[in-house]
């Protein structure tokens, strides 16, 4: 029926890396019947889903997060860059500075030392979260390339912010057992004051 259709659809492309193109495909050629069935036939090759959509997939259901545990996640996000990152500072923004009560997910923003490149800075974040059990799976993620001689690739190094889409551990305070979606931006101070206004804006001013 078209209503089993559109809500098989709607399951479907909700999924972190699915979109309407092969949701229609999951759908229309495979039978995929919504968001369960999909999870239930992740393994089958014939699906071909990415390792990145695979990876949404397997968190396509998560709870939202209230404001002690986006904090909580936000202090120990600090600890564990102090001393990679000296200098650095880490902010909460999005729903959580508007003032929300709860939050689809965590909006965390770093700001990289002076004088270091945004891409640099996130590649020791990356890193230094994921070895503090932070951060615990990739949705979306690029390494920063590199030159011959190990130095940071001239069109990355140019990069004034740079992304992590991913999956977090909640710390041991505020756990439920669940892990959190987590949004991380690394932006160069110069343009922190332009960028907290965007990114604690709606979907309207964005």
């Amino acid at each position: 029926a078209r209503d089993d259709r559109v809500r098989a659809l709607v399951e479907v492309q909700a999924v972190f890396g699915i979109g309407a193109k092969k949701a229609e495909a999951l759908v229309d050629e495979h039978g995929i019947r919504g968001l369960a069935d999909l999870t239930a036939r992740a393994g089958d090759p014939a699906l071909g889903l990415t390792p990145q959509q695979a990876a949404g997939l397997a968190y396509a259901r998560v709870r939202r997060v209230t404001r002690a545990q986006s904090a909580a996640v936000r202090d120990a996000a600090a600890a564990a860059l102090a001393a990679p990152l000296p200098g650095a500072s880490v902010h909460l923004v999005g729903s959580y500075r508007r003032g929300k009560a709860t939050s689809s997910d965590i909006d965390l923003l770093v700001v990289a030392p002076p004088g270091m490149p945004a891409a640099a800075a996130a590649a020791v974040a990356h890193r230094s979260l994921a070895a503090a059990r932070i951060l615990v799976a990739d949705l979306s993620w690029r390494e920063p390339r590199l030159d011959g001689d190990g130095t940071l690739a001239a069109e990355d190094g140019r990069e004034t912010r740079w992304h992590c889409l991913a999956m977090c551990a909640l710390p041991h305070a505020v756990a439920d057992g669940e892990p959190r979606r987590l949004d991380v931006v690394v932006v160069t101070p110069a343009i922190l004051p332009a960028f907290l206004v965007q990114w604690t804006g709606n979907l309207e001013l964005n």
